[in-house]
């Protein structure tokens, strides 16, 4: 059930941050392209914080899938780097007991790098960009990091408490 609900709420956000949140928040970046708050990491991060498993390394490759089915180019792209970072954020929060706003923001930004960074990889390898890694990141790298970065450290108290309300997760103080 966990798994499921997750899905829909992972499969929302896609939608929502593909469509809605293009059209309504974009960030104009210093040479005029869009960037907005990659919010599936974001959720993606949260789930790794509070599920310590290797099913959610699972779990992200099958909503990368359905990305790359829906919204993809090729198959593969999306279902590789969710799982990616799935993987590095279930060992990041192995390795950090505390799961304070710091390492979680950090993990965020470091998460969204990687994922740009692997998209961006993958793409120019194909052909099917021909933006320098420099020229990419002045024009997305940094905007979409950043954004998203800020975006999580101001959900994150929220959420946590919310949890904390609900009976999901404990306060350990």
């Amino acid at each position: 059930m966990y798994y499921l609900l997750s899905g829909a709420i992972m499969l929302l956000v896609i939608f929502l941050q593909a469509t809605l949140l293009s059209i309504f928040f974009p960030m104009v970046t210093p040479v005029n392209h869009f960037v907005v708050p990659n919010l599936a990491i974001i959720v993606l991060m949260f789930l790794c914080i509070f599920r310590e498993d290797k099913n959610i390394v699972l779990f992200a490759f099958v909503i990368g899938l359905l990305k790359d089915i829906i919204f993809g180019t090729y198959i593969g792209l999306y279902a590789f780097t969710y799982g990616f970072i799935a993987y590095w954020a279930n060992i990041t929060f192995r390795l950090f007991i505390d799961k304070s706003i710091i390492v979680f923001v950090i993990s965020v930004l470091l998460g969204i790098l990687s994922f740009e960074f692997i998209i961006w990889g993958i793409n120019s390898m194909f052909g099917l960009i021909d933006l320098s890694i420099g020229q990419s990141f002045d024009r997305y790298f940094w905007g979409s990091v950043l954004l998203s970065s800020g975006v999580a450290a101001i959900v994150y108290q929220p959420v946590i408490t919310l949890l904390e309300r609900r009976g999901v997760i404990f306060n350990e103080e």
